[in-house]
């Protein structure tokens, strides 16, 4: 019944009251991926992934939020992460986009941030540098997910001349 309460269907954490947004990376989301249950001991675990901005303090949040009349639910903790943000004025974004504007045109659109959990945060200061182009239909992670070639092609034009201003231009 918790679960389908304060869980189901509310990505941005609502119902549990520990929703959070701000302007720079924006809404904080949480999938509530792995349902584990026990049968024998009873005990039902979810496993939720939270993607959430840097100024937002999930661990407080999570250990002020009530279980009300609920004696046998707790709220627990195992790992964290520190939001991985690079602002839109670094040298990084900003020479990614000069390219990007070069070779589109488009000077309407501007960098932004994901709640994604991109390979960037592997690096200290690394940006996740996204293929979908405007007005182009966003299959990512769906089923029959695909690209247009000549958009793949002008990607590849991007991606290489943002690699070579970022590595032998510096």
């Amino acid at each position: 019944d918790y679960i389908v309460e304060k869980l189901a269907n509310d990505p941005f954490g609502e119902k549990l009251g520990i929703d959070y947004s701000d302007d720079e990376m924006g809404e904080a989301t949480y999938n509530y991926g792995i349902l584990d249950y026990d049968l024998e001991k009873k005990v039902g675990i979810v496993s939720t992934d939270c993607r959430h901005p840097m100024k937002f303090d999930l661990v407080a949040r999570l250990n002020g939020v009530k279980v009300d009349n609920v004696d046998n639910v707790d709220i627990e903790v195992t790992s964290t992460k520190e939001a991985h943000y690079v602002p839109k004025d670094d040298e990084l974004v900003t020479t990614l986009m000069d390219v990007y504007r070069k070779h589109t045109g488009d000077t309407k659109n501007d960098a932004f941030v994901l709640g994604g959990g991109t390979y960037a945060r592997c690096l200290k200061k690394g940006v996740a540098f996204g293929l979908l182009f405007p007005g182009k239909e966003d299959t990512m992670h769906q089923a029959n997910e695909y690209l247009e070639v000549e958009d793949l092609l002008l990607a590849t034009a991007i991606y290489a001349e943002g690699i070579y201003k970022l590595c032998c231009e510096q």
